[in-house]
């Protein structure tokens, strides 16, 4: 895929900014499209948060989930096309924008627990909220046509991904 990215970079040398933009992700520029990205991700995430218990009972193991009478398969398929497809629509309009998946989940799921039901809605907004504070902290700074929302979620992501890194290869040494 970094060798499409890059022909598409020589192939489109006008628009080579707009593609490294795009690859930093930014929320500056959704192209009038917002009514049909939150149409489609307010649907998706109300089949999702449906699945809530499937998801908790997923978490118990797959053959646990079996032998309590959850479609493994067809479970996994739908909500992998499901989330295929939502992502497939917010980064086709942001870019690409990394560590809000991992950064949110993690600190919620310590504040409110594991239930996916109710975990997933707070996921949504607070991923959303992170993202606002990430841009405003690209607005602030005066660079926002330089410093692309990406660039700070990754600043921020990165040390906490290794922070979690860190804290679990302590807890396979105990």
């Amino acid at each position: 895929l970094n060798a499409l990215l890059s022909a598409a970079m020589a192939l489109y040398a006008h628009q080579a900014e707009a593609i490294i933009f795009w690859l930093m992700g930014s929320v500056s520029s959704y192209g009038g499209h917002l009514g049909w990205i939150v149409a489609a991700v307010a649907a998706v995430m109300a089949v999702i948060t449906v699945f809530g218990r499937d998801l908790d009972v997923l978490s118990l193991g797959e053959d646990n989930a079996r032998y309590l009478g959850l479609d493994v398969a067809r479970l996994k398929w739908l909500l992998l096309v499901l989330v295929t497809a939502m992502t497939a629509v917010i980064v086709s309009v942001t870019g690409i924008i990394g560590f809000v998946g991992l950064i949110v989940p993690h600190c919620l799921r310590r504040l409110v627990g594991s239930g996916h039901s109710r975990l997933l809605p707070l996921v949504a907004v607070w991923g959303g909220i992170f993202l606002l504070l990430a841009d405003d902290i690209c607005r602030l700074t005066g660079l926002v046509s330089t410093v692309p929302i990406g660039v700070i979620t990754a600043l921020v992501g990165a040390p906490f991904f290794l922070f979690l890194l860190h804290r679990e290869r302590r807890r396979w040494q105990l």
